[in-house]
């Protein structure tokens, strides 16, 4: 191998850096745009502040991370340079928020890669980005020095560029896939949890010698589990005795989850629509301190706990939020259900099925009405 070829691989494994980077940012950037909700609902898991700015926020920085992997590709000097820096300035802004959450201890969900990578989280996630910020550093001296992925037309051969071009696309499809996991704490998946539970509602007040099954299809109603319910004061209900006389809607959320914050403004609405024969109840793993005065007074007075998620363990409550409807005849009568729109399509139907209860039961009471 002659010295023109050496030094024309070495310039294209330098300026790979800068392809890696501009690969993530591309699909990160993309990803974010197709997935505003999403993005949106991260800005709240992180406590990012100044909420009244997030809608311009979720498109401010996908945009930039589109800017900077562009800038990256540009034949010129110093505009690639520019996108390194900039690139480096986004990943030690998401680094500082994802070292904050890490720290405060809260479970979130970041959609740093939109639906592409893993929502959780975790150590993995902080060192993910401290090496990108490593690869932005190192992309952007390969680029002062000339070896920008836009530049490499005038260095290298064909054969080294695509070498490096797939090589950096994979790393990036590889950084973007690694660490994927379950959902815990964010944005639960929709529909169905993973025991089976359908979306639908039985009749709240249910017994079970009503043949439920005509109304269910499969939907084997299980036993309410022998499990307490941690309330504000202190005390500890079983669920079985707080319904005794009425069904009982429990709502599980996370105050470092979105999606939960999206829905905890419903809750006294939804408990006024439902009341008296359904009882509501927001569900937290703690004391909602964390939260925002204005989101605490949401809950004020239909809050409860489950410290250490045993309700959630017994009922295979994959994520949040998360909802179940416990009839008033110690079976579950609905769910569980996970996902914020699954959720409120569970309420609605919940609410639906007592209308329909009620006029049926008016117009037994009064046939002269029904004709």
């Amino acid at each position: 191998m002659t010295g023109t070829a050496v030094a024309s691989a070495a310039m294209a494994s330098a300026a790979g850096f800068g392809m890696l980077l501009s690969f993530v940012f591309a699909l990160s950037g993309a990803a974010k745009l197709l997935d505003l909700p999403g993005t949106r609902s991260a800005l709240i898991s992180l406590r990012i502040p100044a909420r009244p700015l997030h809608p311009v926020i979720a498109v401010a920085v996908p945009v930039l991370e589109l800017v900077a992997a562009a800038a990256l590709w540009v034949p010129v000097r110093w505009v690639a340079v520019a996108g390194a820096g900039l690139a480096l300035v986004l990943m030690a802004a998401f680094t500082a928020v994802i070292a904050g959450a890490l720290r405060r201890g809260d479970a979130v969900s970041c959609s740093c890669f939109g639906t592409l990578g893993s929502p959780e989280v975790t150590s993995g996630t902080l060192v993910r980005n401290v090496l990108l910020s490593a690869i932005a550093v190192v992309a952007g001296g390969a680029a002062w020095l000339g070896a920008a992925p836009g530049l490499l037309a005038s260095v290298a051969p064909s054969a080294a560029i695509v070498l490096a071009a797939v090589v950096g696309a994979s790393a990036a499809v590889a950084v973007l896939i690694a660490g994927s996991s379950n959902r815990l704490a964010g944005e639960a998946p929709t529909g169905p949890s993973a025991n089976g539970g359908p979306t639908g509602a039985a009749a709240p007040g249910a017994h079970s010698g009503d043949d439920p099954d005509a109304e269910l299809g499969d939907y084997v109603r299980l036993p309410t589990p022998y499990v307490a319910l941690t309330m504000p004061d202190g005390t500890r209900p079983p669920l079985r005795t707080l319904t005794q006389t009425q069904a009982l809607l429990l709502i599980f959320l996370n105050p470092g989850c979105g999606p939960c914050v999206r829905l905890m403004p419903m809750i006294r609405e939804w408990s006024e629509q439902l009341h008296p024969l359904v009882r509501v109840l927001a569900v937290l793993p703690t004391d909602p301190g964390g939260m925002d005065e204005g989101t605490a007074q949401h809950l004020d007075g239909l809050d409860a706990y489950d410290p250490d998620n045993e309700i959630g363990q017994m009922m295979d409550l994959m994520g949040r939020p998360s909802a179940v409807l416990l009839g008033a005849d110690d079976y579950l009568a609905g769910g569980p259900v996970a996902g914020s729109d699954t959720v409120i399509e569970f309420v609605q139907d919940i609410r639906a099925q007592l209308e329909e209860g009620q006029a049926t039961a008016a117009s037994a009471a009064d046939p002269a009405s029904a004709e």
